[in-house]
């Protein structure tokens, strides 16, 4: 199971960046102690983390709707099993 990220046009590759490693959960520590670890690494703050994360759009690449198709989008890495 892999993560398909759809990036937005205006984000550079700074933001590329930060979603690729909060995408990169790997649960081996808490979600909030990921966010933190983030947070420290980029010295940024939650807020700014989350309003850069919320520019791409990520999806499960191997889970499909069975009705439309499309894609299964995420909503947090926590939520990946």
């Amino acid at each position: 199971m892999g993560i398909s990220i759809e990036w937005s046009m205006t984000q550079n590759a700074w933001d590329k960046r930060v979603c690729e490693d909060y995408w990169a959960y790997n649960h081996k520590m808490s979600y909030m102690d990921y966010v933190h670890f983030l947070c420290q690494k980029y010295s940024i703050n939650t807020h700014v983390l989350f309003e850069t994360v919320s520019q791409c759009y990520a999806c499960l690449d191997d889970v499909c709707c069975e009705y439309c198709g499309s894609a299964c989008p995420i909503e947090v890495p926590a939520d990946i099993a």
